[in-house]
């Protein structure tokens, strides 16, 4: 395979604030739409982890939090690379490494594993770190069969290795007998995720508290020592205090996630507290008015001079994406004659992981308007794929249920959906993005 994918969470990037701090000793996180129409409802959503002594970033090489690191393990890549730029967020908000990172890559020694000291977590805690296995084509090889992936597995005292169990997005989705394990799982739907680098955060289970427990991540079945890449980044086992962490909003009082219908421009302040270690952050909501669109109709009927019958449509943002397609030759996207065998270029929609159309446009230069609705937390992928003529000449862009363009071919955002398209032959195959909005 010659995929190479594209990731944008559009969650935390386009439809939502996502606002992120470091105080130290702890991060705070918070999620939260920056605009809403009026008479919708916001889901605000907070986070926040202590950092520890139990963590390394590789900067300066393999540091103290490893017992050992198999041979070939290095902390440095000429297949992979990493942003020059340090983010720190919190699971799931699309976190990137900076500097070093810890890579396998060819001639590491089979089985190629990375493995803590002993560390206490009496009261659990979280193991987060960023993670990514290369993706297919060339010399850089990466995993793409089932049992080629990395697991993560913990260890109390001198016991037996055990499985790390986890229960959310996207290891949820791995097939049998993986799922709800922490197993970067080469045929898991939500591969795009594992490919390229992300962070993710893991609740320690009962079973591993002690004050005596070690994690690894392992892979011990790639298809030899010159393949099947993989690394690790950022690396934070982060002990829980033994009271526990407390969330408040204010307004809104205490938890992680807080519904609020705002008539006007509101500040939100979230606040995490650890056993007296504290950070707070604050977002705005602001409120823009519904769409109004009248409809004037003259009524003959009616005895008075010049009356009209009025009625008026309130137009809320609802999760619908429009893809539009274009063709720069004019000729469209489909091979002409058509045949039993013939092969168009052609996008593949994806909602969820699931397939739910192949879209192309069958002549002229466009555009071919498509829309779909994506409900609130799901994902929304595209897939470009050639077969048919000249696809230098596809070019298509994707818009938000706020009519903006998600992102120009740099990945830098535009509120201008008009201003360029996606050219489909220089960008990468697949972008993918969680989607978060309200419906109605």
């Amino acid at each position: 395979m010659n995929k190479q994918s594209l990731i944008l969470y559009i969650a935390l990037a386009i439809l939502f604030l996502n606002t992120t701090l470091s105080f130290g000793q702890c991060v705070v996180c918070v999620d939260a739409p920056p605009l809403i129409t009026c008479g919708e409802t916001a889901t605000l959503t907070g986070d926040g982890f202590l950092t520890s002594a139990y963590e390394d970033n590789f900067n300066s090489g393999i540091g103290a939090l490893w017992s050992s690191v198999s041979t070939g393990g290095v902390t440095n890549s000429t297949c992979t690379g990493a942003s020059s730029v340090l983010t720190i967020n919190c699971a799931g908000a699309g976190a990137v490494p900076a500097g070093d990172f810890l890579w396998w890559g060819q001639g590491a020694v089979v089985p190629r594993q990375a493995t803590t000291i002993p560390i206490p977590v009496p009261a659990g805690g979280d193991i987060i770190f960023e993670f990514k296995m290369e993706g297919q084509g060339g010399s850089c090889d990466g995993p793409d069969l089932i049992g080629e992936g990395t697991m993560l597995q913990y260890r109390v005292g001198a016991g037996i290795w055990q499985d790390m169990p986890a229960a959310m997005w996207p290891f949820n989705l791995n097939p049998i007998p993986y799922t709800n394990k922490a197993y970067f799982c080469p045929t898991n739907p939500a591969l795009q995720s594992f490919t390229n680098w992300n962070q993710y955060s893991i609740p320690i289970p009962a079973l591993a508290f002690s004050a005596n427990t070690q994690f690894r991540w392992r892979q011990i079945n790639p298809t030899s020592a010159n393949w099947d890449f993989w690394g690790l980044d950022n690396v934070n086992i982060s002990p829980s205090s033994p009271g526990g962490a407390t969330y408040t909003w204010n307004p809104g009082g205490a938890g992680q996630t807080l519904i609020v219908s705002p008539t006007s421009l509101t500040n939100y302040t979230f606040t995490y507290d650890n056993n007296g270690i504290s950070c707070s952050t604050t977002v705005i909501v602001d409120v823009a008015a519904p769409s109004v669109y009248p409809i004037i109709v003259p009524n003959p009927l009616n005895p008075c001079p010049n009356a009209v019958d009025l009625n008026a449509d309130v137009s809320f943002n609802s999760c619908n994406y429009n893809i539009y397609l274009f063709d720069n030759g004019g000729n469209g996207w489909t091979t002409v004659p058509q045949t039993a065998t013939s092969i168009d270029n052609r996008i593949e929609v994806y909602i969820d992981g699931i397939l739910v159309n192949t879209i192309t446009m069958n002549n002229g230069y466009g555009p071919f308007v498509y829309s779909f609705p994506v409900t609130s937390g799901g994902t929304f992928e595209t897939v470009f794929l050639t077969g048919g003529p000249n696809p230098s000449e596809c070019a298509y862009f994707v818009e938000d249920n706020q009519g903006q363009l998600i992102t120009d071919v740099g990945g830098n955002m535009t509120n201008n959906f008009s201003e360029f398209t996606f050219l489909a032959s220089s960008i990468r195959n697949t972008s993918f993005w969680r989607v978060y909005c309200s419906s109605w």
